[in-house]
């Protein structure tokens, strides 16, 4: 039997999150005393692996974590 290739099977969901960031030492998004609160948008499994991601970005960027919030799967942003 074929596998099942289609993209609806191999398709992650999107989940979003909205995180609290401070700059590190060395970061050139943000200036020393700014802060910001971005949304952040992924393919996950799950939440955990949503945070994993999120985790690693931050990290790429020179950006600490101060509070995350709102993680969720993206297509329930649309239910009221």
């Amino acid at each position: 039997m074929a596998e099942d290739t289609t993209e609806d099977a191999t398709k992650e969901p999107v989940w979003i999150a909205v995180a609290g960031v401070v700059p590190r030492d060395g970061c050139e998004l943000l200036s020393p005393e700014e802060g910001a609160y971005v949304n952040f948008l992924t393919l996950a499994r799950d939440e955990a692996e949503c945070k994993s991601k999120l985790a690693s970005v931050l990290n790429y960027y020179q950006l600490d974590l101060l509070e995350l919030s709102d993680v969720r799967l993206f297509s329930l942003s649309d239910d009221p």
